[in-house]
């Protein structure tokens, strides 16, 4: 009996250290700066972008046409060109930007699929007052 208390001893310090360093651990939350980041912002001056490397070549961004709507809100249409032998499903969001060039509206992300060397006519209008657009493709499968 006499041999077991400083087994337990020892484990309770044990323990009591493990929960000390846990707690000791532990930082409250509250405001931090956010670091800067320099980022690629061809959104802010391109009028289609493709969000991985591997679209890069694949899609054709043709015949793009914008115009005024009430409200002076922009509808864009664009035909967008599979250009490869492959069924590929990608997803498309538009960005709009007021004057400024400051996101004021953006659309669902929405699943296309392209056959092999299929064009679309995407058509999308801005919901607010809307200046320039951009189309942001990504990549789903194959």
């Amino acid at each position: 009996m006499h041999s077991s208390c400083p087994k337990s001893l020892c484990i309770l310090s044990i323990l009591s250290l493990t929960i000390s360093l846990l707690f000791a651990a532990c930082v409250s939350e509250g405001p931090n700066k956010l670091k800067w980041i320099k980022i690629n912002n061809s959104e802010h001056n391109t009028l289609c972008v493709v969000l991985n490397s591997d679209l890069q070549d694949i899609f054709s961004f043709e015949n793009h046409r914008t115009r005024k709507l009430d409200h002076n809100r922009l509808q864009v249409i664009a035909e967008l060109r599979n250009r490869t032998t492959d069924r590929q499903i990608v997803e498309i969001s538009t960005v709009f930007r007021d004057a400024d060039k400051i996101i004021n509206d953006e659309t669902p992300w929405k699943r296309y699929t392209f056959m092999p060397n299929q064009t679309l006519s995407y058509k999308i209008s801005s919901v607010t007052a809307t200046d320039y657009f951009t189309l942001r493709i990504r990549n789903i499968s194959n």
